[in-house]
């Protein structure tokens, strides 16, 4: 088996599996392919209907009044999923949950601030802002190898 990249800033981003015979080991790898480009990508309500948002356009994921919404830079989804259903799926290396009800792409984080009151603001690149569980702080910082 051969494994090539090809980097082209003109094209969109295709992957080819090409396999000599289709047998059980192919199917096996074409399906954990399939599942790695999924994962890319999360399913949202809108409007009575469902769509895929890739998961590099989500700013935020967080509940309010028991229900999951995710926050693009210019709008709002309900999602169907539970918000540590979402924390299973979303690549670690974007997505950091800051307390039980959030998680925040790191793309769109600006800063931390500590406030006056002892609290851990967490503000976007948009300037919207947000606060972080004392509880998180730790893994935050572990993650920022801080």
């Amino acid at each position: 088996m051969e494994v090539h990249l090809e980097i082209d800033a003109g094209q969109k981003t295709i992957i080819t599996y090409r396999a000599s015979e289709d047998g059980q080991a192919t199917q096996e790898l074409f399906e954990d392919l399939k599942d790695l480009v999924d994962r890319q990508k999360i399913r949202i309500e809108q409007d009575g209907s469902y769509h895929y948002l890739p998961v590099q356009k989500i700013k935020r994921i967080y509940t309010e009044n028991k229900l999951v919404y995710c926050e693009t830079a210019t709008e709002r989804y309900r999602l169907k999923e539970r918000l540590y259903q979402l924390r299973a799926i979303l690549p670690e290396h974007r997505f950091l949950q800051i307390s039980n009800s959030e998680i925040i792409n790191r793309a769109y984080l600006k800063q931390f601030d500590l406030s006056k009151t002892g609290m851990y603001q967490v503000i976007f690149t948009d300037g919207q802002m947000t606060y972080a569980s004392r509880r998180y702080m730790q893994a935050i910082k572990r993650s920022f190898k801080l």
